[in-house]
């Protein structure tokens, strides 16, 4: 049985603050991709469809204007749970499935959490894009195990992206690189040189050393990695980021395109565009885009007292992630000044500054001011026009639709 079509449907969006702001669910990056990349790599040829927030959803098909969401369903749909990165086994298995079944909607369940993760549906007419009901994926006669990860907050994409990582590797064409080739540049090398894998006009300075016995380098094109520079695997480095010199990137990471990183990382993602240009350890931790974190922004990622850390959100929410390791969540347009400290599991929402040299709260209210003791809200109109700057810097263009989601925002917090 065919497949026709594939469909990524937002769940709980809120527990991705404060990425969730702008951004749709299935725009998150792990190990190699964002979350539809990877589902369209598994079905190329298949369209795509998206069931989420109208705004962020418009937002992110202005950002990928290949990508069409307008055409009607027809014949055998598989919708699926955004949040949802399947196993290396997954093609085989949803086939698997579909020549077992005689049935025109099956339901998909998480291997070893029961949680529902998708639905495969027949339409026989063109159909517009359902309505999303909370037991839409429970509506089946019939019910199949799918084996992946469930990414249910953003401290569960970091726990897993080591992981991530190896299994995007598995799709790569065999590594060309070997020690050989590497010494000649004056670039060390640990482990073997299968594991080792440079996209185009990669420019690795000497004295940088690479460590690849614990799982796959991935460098994107136009990677530049300076010197003194130690990069341990797994970790997926895009397109066109620059490691600084004197860095250790550690096992776990992965830095999407349009990236400059410096210092001490450490087991975090980087979602596109954004900077930790100096010194300063960064662990456990998610930072969304166009985010700058000024010379020696520290986070801390272990409790003294090595106990769970507790997450706050929006409302004065407090979550327990039952996580020993976690650093921070830093939403997009964030900044923080040089020398800022920020404490285990701080989450700092989208357009804030930070300029203390104490600790800041560890929930930051997204267009927040901190400077020393005065705590305020960002004068909006100056905001936009920083965020004008910064994306222009890299030939970017600011997008109505991005002010109009910020402003809502920003209104909807200033009222409560």
């Amino acid at each position: 049985m065919e497949i026709d079509g594939i469909v990524l449907v937002e769940q709980e969006h809120e527990n991705y603050f404060p990425f969730s702001i702008l951004h749709p669910q299935w725009e998150l990056r792990t190990g190699m991709h964002q979350h539809w990349e990877r589902i369209q790599q598994l079905f190329p040829a298949i369209p795509m469809f998206f069931i989420g927030r109208k705004d962020q959803t418009d937002l992110f098909l202005e950002k990928n204007e290949s990508v069409l969401n307008k055409q009607p369903l027809k014949g055998n749909v598989l919708f699926l749970d955004a949040r949802f990165i399947p196993s290396i086994t997954f093609l085989q298995d949803i086939q698997l499935v579909l020549s077992k079944t005689s049935s025109t909607e099956v339901s998909f369940y998480q291997k070893n959490t029961s949680v529902s993760i998708g639905k495969f549906q027949f339409f026989e007419q063109d159909a517009e894009l359902p309505n999303i009901s909370t037991n839409f994926f429970h509506n089946s006669n019939e019910t199949f195990p799918l084996v992946g990860s469930l990414i249910q907050y953003l401290w569960d994409a970091v726990e897993v992206n080591k992981e991530i990582i190896l299994r995007d590797s598995l799709f790569l064409e065999p590594s060309t690189v070997d020690a050989q080739f590497l010494w000649q540049m004056g670039v060390f090398s640990y482990g073997t040189g299968h594991q080792i894998h440079l996209g185009k006009d990669v420019n690795l300075h000497s004295t940088v050393v690479l460590d690849s016995r614990n799982g796959p380098i991935i460098l994107g094109n136009n990677v530049t990695v300076m010197p003194h520079t130690v990069l341990f695997g797994p970790i997926h480095i895009g397109d066109h980021s620059t490691v600084n010199a004197n860095s250790s990137i550690t096992g776990g990471c992965s830095i999407g395109p349009n990236c400059r990183v410096r210092g001490e990382v450490s087991v975090s993602i980087f979602q596109a565009f954004s900077n930790k240009a100096h010194d300063g350890f960064l662990g456990h931790s998610f930072i969304s885009e166009y985010v700058n974190l000024g010379a020696g922004t520290t986070t801390s990622n272990l409790k003294n007292t090595y106990g769970e850390i507790t997450i706050e959100f929006p409302n004065k929410q407090s979550i327990k992630t039952g996580k020993q390791f976690l650093g921070s969540f830093i939403g997009d347009h964030s900044k923080t000044a040089i020398l800022t400290k920020l404490n285990t599991g701080t989450v700092i929402g989208t357009m804030c500054t930070i300029a203390t040299s104490e600790f800041p709260p560890k929930y930051v209210e997204s267009f927040s001011w901190i400077q020393g003791s005065i705590h305020e809200s960002v004068i909006l109109s100056k905001a936009f026009s920083v965020m004008e700057h910064v994306k222009s810097r890299r030939n970017e263009l600011v997008s109505q639709l991005e002010i109009s989601i910020l402003q809502s925002y920003y209104e909807s917090i200033s009222t409560s």
